[in-house]
């Protein structure tokens, strides 16, 4: 329970701001990004109320004209000339709204989704790996990603509220002529429906978290059961009913959490909202029957009697409009609570003087942990330098910090505590994406796109195909790419192209390397890319790599030791500290935790060589 009440304090609920403010914060950069749309959002105001008054209005003058004693041709004439013109207002009122709901869309992907995948992009990895700051982001996303909720349904529900309201007051100008104790039942009548939607409100808020909780499960199973990666432990381990018992757990769940809102919804707004406008309208019709027998006129009693009905439609509108403002406002909020987020990967910093041509390292007593675990440190009190053009190796048992200290040179990540320097600045005060354009960095899990073997080197739809060519020899995966009938435009995987193809795990590699060769990198960041291959193939890969950055400096971490021993230097990591540092031969000279880890590596392979020569 303590640590329920610390993780709360951690991760305080988004500021609450105004459903008003949330108003302006959404109409306010759309409209400033194109000025034309408030016009057509105060004619589909104007319009929405006049359409319904105008309709009552023709469906009198029918009623009026067809009986009056005049020739049929003038009634014809005058009945077609008043269907014209309500046509035309109620098709001008179609029109502005079709229009409007693109716009409310055109907002939603052009200004509020952009700003916030900017502000994704704009915060380093370590944040984006913090449980609060992605469960921020996921509700940011739920308020930009559809049309029926967050900003779009906000911006929609303020032009019906605007134009209820105006109804409204136009109405009860009417009604005051007519009688006030009948605009006082409707309005009763309107509040109560009201206060029902407030009610059903209040359960979707409960029941439609839950449904969202279980709509991510189920994504995450969908996205689980087509993964090709995933395919063959399924299927070799016969996981299918296990799958699809927790596929069917999680849609019977999401059924009834929806339905029970459903019912509640039919309960209290539905057949509630029915019964009282049945009796709002009987009683209506019998005070107009009794007024139409103490004298209205018949036009009299079509016009009042569908303004009667107009009256309570937007009344009605407006009570649910509120609820709905409640919702999509508490998701804009959620979005604006996102937004505040400071930025720590912002275009903004110093570059050194000299520039990134060549890159020296230094790590100035650095410590890391990751938000909300600040009191287990990955790193402790880290200290050591890397020269421009020198090659090191880290390595370690797992667990060691080997991965948090290259995301740390990379500018990934920045330190709790210490500093990290690049040519003699510290990273939080360096712009890191220009830093970041000037390193090449190869991960555990290669990332391939399903594009073109041109694109995946260059990440580009144009480039220099000679360029590409030189960087794929260089890396040793010409002669396959020559092998293929569509050379480097063939598609990696088959989302794209059909005729896309498979690479194996070294010819990968030797992608990811041309990658980094067609970027001409000074920095190169080597997080065990050769995890998944074996020990003489990775051996290949690293001396490939080796003879390939002659001259800049380069970072490789391996769990095969006999794979570093072309660095200039070793370091050692043990439980966040470097407990070893030098170069293979003095390693092995100081008889410790290196040269142990070694040994074991060798007498292995030792083993293993002489079963195959057995």
């Amino acid at each position: 329970m303590r640590e329920e009440t610390e993780k709360m304090k951690e991760t305080p609920k988004p500021k609450r701001h105004s459903v008003v403010s949330n108003i302006i914060y959404a109409f306010k950069p759309v409209v400033q990004r194109n000025p034309s749309f408030l016009p057509g959002f105060l004619f589909e105001i104007f319009l929405k109320v006049a359409v319904p008054i105008l309709g009552s209005y023709a469906s009198a003058r029918v009623v009026a004209v067809s009986s009056g004693r005049q020739p049929v041709l003038t009634v014809i004439l005058s009945i077609g000339t008043i269907f014209l013109i309500y046509g035309l207002v109620n098709g001008l009122s179609s029109f502005f709204n079709q229009m409007n709901q693109m716009r409310y869309m055109e907002g939603r992907l052009a200004v509020f989704f952009p700003r916030a995948m900017q502000k994704w992009l704009s915060l380093s990895l370590s944040r984006m790996e913090d449980h609060a700051v992605r469960k921020k982001v996921e509700a940011a996303v739920e308020a930009t990603e559809n049309n029926d909720v967050g900003f779009e349904d906000l911006m929609r529900d303020t032009i019906v509220f605007a134009a209820d309201a105006l109804g409204l007051l136009v109405y009860i100008g009417f009604f005051g002529f007519l009688d006030i104790r009948l605009m006082l039942l409707i309005i009763l009548v309107g509040l109560a429906t009201a206060f029902l939607s407030l009610v059903t409100e209040q359960y979707y808020r409960k029941a439609m978290k839950r449904y969202f909780e279980l709509y991510g499960q189920k994504a995450y199973l969908d996205r689980t059961a087509a993964n090709i990666v995933a395919g063959k432990d399924i299927r070799v381990f016969d996981l299918s009913p296990y799958l699809s018992k927790k596929f069917d757990k999680v849609t019977k769940d999401m059924t009834h959490a929806r339905g029970m809102y459903l019912f509640v919804r039919f309960l209290c707004s539905d057949a509630a909202g029915v019964i009282l406008a049945a009796l709002r309208d009987l009683v209506c019709y019998l005070y107009l029957i009794g007024r139409m027998q103490a004298g209205m006129s018949v036009e009299s009693f079509v016009f009042y009697l569908g303004l009667i009905s107009g009256f309570a439609a937007w009344f009605t509108e407006l009570g649910g409009c509120y609820a709905e403002f409640r919702i999509d406002s508490d998701m804009v909020d959620s979005y604006r609570d996102y937004q505040e987020l400071k930025a720590d990967m912002a275009d903004a910093g110093k570059v050194p003087e000299e520039g990134f041509e060549k890159i020296s390292i230094e790590f100035d007593h650095v410590s890391f942990a990751y938000p909300g675990m600040e009191e287990k440190k990955v790193l402790d009190d880290v200290s050591f330098s890397v020269s421009a053009g020198e090659k090191i190796a880290l390595v370690g048992i797992n667990g060691a910090g080997k991965s948090t200290l290259v995301k740390l040179m990379s500018g990934l990540y920045l330190p709790t505590s210490g500093a990290v320097r690049i040519n003699g600045i510290d990273t939080k005060d360096m712009n890191r994406r220009e830093l970041m354009a000037h390193e090449a960095a190869i991960f555990q899990q290669p990332y391939l796109t399903d594009y073109s073997i041109g694109e995946n080197v260059t990440f580009s739809e144009t480039y220099e195909e000679k360029k590409v060519l030189d960087v794929l020899k260089q890396a040793g995966l010409s002669e396959k790419a020559a092998s293929l009938p569509d050379g480097i435009h063939t598609c990696l995987g088959k989302h794209v192209d059909e005729a896309g193809i498979s690479l194996s795990g070294g010819e990968a590699q030797k992608l990811l390397l041309a990658r980094a060769l067609y970027r001409n990198p000074s920095l190169v960041l080597l997080d065990e890319p050769t995890a998944a291959l074996d020990a003489l193939a990775e051996t290949a890969v690293y001396e490939t790599y080796s003879e390939n950055m002659k001259g800049r400096t380069a970072v490789f971490i391996s769990h095969r030791l006999a794979s570093t021993k072309f660095c200039d230097r070793i370091l050692l990591l043990s439980g966040g500290r470097i407990a070893e540092e030098g170069t293979h031969e003095e390693l092995m000279q100081k008889n410790g935790e290196y040269a142990a880890l070694f040994n074991v590596q060798a007498k292995y392979y030792q083993e293993a060589a002489e079963e195959v020569r057995a």
